[in-house]
This record gives structure tokens, sequence and C-alpha cells, in this order.
């Protein structure tokens, strides 16, 4: 395959991407994807996939990882010809993982709530391995 067309078959790629990914964000008031600003205010997006299944390695799961990846990628190439749409569509992708993230530790902690609540106790282990997820986070995050 010669150069043009491996330039014409990416760019072809890179478009499908980003038109995906301006079908799937959305959740804004004004219709647009879910901003940063959006969760700062407390608004959520109610079409985002959970993630139960995730690897301790990772915050979001491989395939998921890969996705935001492409979808990066996708918004970093689009730049030259659209600055302003790729920082909104930066944005929409950053508040897209931080809810994500924001409802994972919401979903352990309930969880754990189910446990006490039930009348049982959480593990140690379970509190320990908690913890753990936790304080790796909050070392990213500061790491950042």
């Amino acid at each position: 395959m010669n150069q043009h067309s491996e330039t014409a078959q990416t760019n072809e790629q890179t478009y499908a991407e980003s038109q995906q990914f301006e079908q799937s964000a959305s959740g804004s008031p004004s219709g647009r994807g879910l901003t940063t600003a959006d969760i700062a205010d407390g608004r959520q997006s109610t079409d985002r996939e959970p993630t139960t299944d995730e690897h301790a390695d990772h915050l979001l799961p491989e395939e998921r990882l890969t996705s935001l990846r492409e979808q990066w990628s996708g918004i970093q190439t689009s730049f030259v010809d659209e600055p302003k749409s790729s920082v909104e569509k930066a944005d929409e992708l950053v508040a897209d993982v931080i809810q994500t993230l924001a409802k994972r530790f919401a979903e352990e902690r309930d969880t754990l709530e189910r446990q006490w609540s039930g009348g049982g106790d959480a593990s140690t282990e379970d509190l320990r391995r908690a913890l753990q997820h936790y304080r790796s986070f909050f070392e990213r995050l500061l790491a950042a």
C-alpha cells in the first residue's frame, strides 16, 4: 500500500471515529456532549456504560482505554482544521472519563455500603482493597 492510500485510509478512519464520538457525546444543556463545567455543576449524563470488571492495575477496562486513545487521536488530528471544535471535543472526552471514574468509585462504595446495611460486615480484605484503590487513584491525580 502506498503512502497516499495509507494516509487516505487513516483520514477516513479518523473521520469515522470523530463522527462516532460526536454521536455518542450528548448530555449537556447545549445539546453537545457533557463538559467538565457540567460535572462541576453536578450535571451528569445517563447514557454512559457502567464499568464493573476493570483490571486492578487500570482504572478502566483495556477496551475502553483503547477506545479513548483512538478518540483522543481523532481529536488531536482534527485540531489543524477545526481547533475550536477539537478543544470542545477534548473537554467532552475528559468529562466523560471523569464521570466514568466517579461512577466506578460510587459503585464500589455502594457495594460496601450494601454489605454494611444488610447486617453484614465488609471483610477487612475488601476494605483493604478499596483503600488501596482509592490511594492509587489519589496518587495518580496528584501526579498529573
